[in-house]
């Protein structure tokens, strides 16, 4: 598997768990981020990487910080063997 595949399966299961646990629905969602609602059902099928802009919208509508959000898929990454700080993905 590739890494932005392995990237955009982490970030779709943190979206989808974050969103069921505050019991909130795709339109919700949109609703607080100012996202469309097909946008985040194609985030959460894991079928594109959201830029940075789009995950802090989407904190918003999580009601949680930026950076706990950031910080979760961080940590996920780790885990997962992702490590996007080393030098050679950076090219």
């Amino acid at each position: 598997m590739s890494e932005s595949t392995q990237l955009k399966k982490i970030i779709a299961t943190i979206l989808m768990q974050r969103r069921k646990e505050g019991g909130l629905s795709q339109r919700e969602v949109a609703e607080r981020s100012g996202i469309g609602k097909s946008y985040i059902s194609i985030l959460e099928l894991g079928e594109s990487i959201p830029t940075v802009e789009t995950i802090m919208r989407l904190a918003k509508g999580f009601n949680v910080k930026f950076s706990t959000l950031a910080r979760q898929i961080e940590t996920e990454c780790d885990k997962e063997g992702l490590n996007f700080n080393e030098k050679e993905n950076l090219h």
